[in-house]
């Protein structure tokens, strides 16, 4: 594994302490080294085998190395991988359910309520990197789930809801889309989207549908419609609304009529995006400096251990 780079290379500056102590050490040190005199007979020594002198000098050369590898252990070493990862920037989508009573209707079996729900499983399960939240429009407009990733919550509590979650009759479609736009004011995500789920119609609340699809349409936001009804007829299933939110802002407008419709939603909405998808290019530092380190503290206790041994004189010391 090679060396990238050092995260402190500054601390090499210290290396340059070492050719001043080896200057000392030749030049002054050893002129200052204990020296024992002894009388011998030179007649009596024996000549050794192997010249074994250089050794001496070992323990020496041995720490030098070891405090050269602390202080580059001391600058951090670094190795680099650069890694490409492909992500993907998913949208931002508030998902508005009618939960007024007529959505209790059995037109669409099991009902009116069920099959919408059905179709927002649908669309969730088959977009996972995108953020949901739930907005449930009855006589009042709720927020259920702020926007978040969390899709099995969102879920659990699309499945809580019903057409008795909130008192009172009417539908207030315009208000809940103003808390749906509300809720992507903040967003950065590169595709806003709010899907409408309804029966048609809207006769509650102070904010017109149109007024607010006209809003969304100024703020980058694209309503789809999904009109969920058996046979759309009156006010109460009043599809050209819902027609006219979706274009208003280019968005899509699909009525479901049977299950098997509401089951395959998630193919069938189109999200009109680019390409989402991008790549990432980002470098992973790993330090080296823990191995340079035990190299040292290695190499430092060799050096002791010879200091032991009669390699060592340390009369010379």
């Amino acid at each position: 594994m090679g060396v990238d780079g050092l995260a402190q290379p500054e601390a090499l500056l210290l290396l340059l302490l070492m050719p001043l102590y080896l200057l000392w050490y030749r030049r002054y040190y050893r002129r200052q080294r204990l020296v024992v005199r002894l009388s011998y007979d030179p007649e009596k020594l024996q000549k050794p085998r192997f010249n074994v002198a250089w050794l001496r000098m070992l323990p020496r050369v041995l720490q030098g190395v070891g405090i050269m590898l602390l202080i580059i252990a001391l600058a951090r070493p670094q190795t680099s991988q650069r890694l490409t990862e492909q992500q993907d920037l998913g949208s931002d989508v508030i998902i508005v359910l009618d939960v007024s009573r007529s959505m209790n209707q059995k037109d669409v079996l099991p009902s009116r309520l069920s099959s919408a729900r059905t179709a927002i499983r649908s669309l969730i399960n088959s977009r996972p990197g995108d953020r949901f939240g739930l907005v449930l429009a009855g006589p009042a407009a709720l927020s259920s789930v702020p926007l978040t990733f969390d899709h099995e919550f969102v879920l659990t509590m699309l499945e809580r809801s019903s057409a008795n979650s909130l008192p009172g009759e009417g539908t207030a479609l315009g208000p809940a889309l103003g808390v749906g736009l509300n809720r992507l004011r903040e967003s950065d995500a590169p595709s806003k989207v709010m899907v409408i789920f309804s029966d048609g119609g809207a006769n509650g609340g102070s904010l017109d549908p149109l007024s607010a699809s006209r809003l969304a349409a100024e703020s980058g936001v694209i309503l789809h419609a999904v009109g969920v009804a058996g046979k759309p007829s009156g006010d109460q299933e009043d599809y050209e609304l819902l027609q006219q939110i979706s274009d208003q802002t280019g968005g899509e407008f699909l009525a479901i009529t049977n299950r098997q419709q509401s089951q395959n939603l998630g193919d069938r909405l189109l999200f009109a995006e680019d390409d989402r998808s991008q790549a990432r290019v980002f470098t992973v530092w790993e330090d080296l400096y823990p191995e340079v380190l035990k190299l040292a503290i290695l190499i430092l206790a060799a050096a002791f251990l010879l200091m032991l041994t009669s390699v060592y004189n340390p009369l010379e010391q």
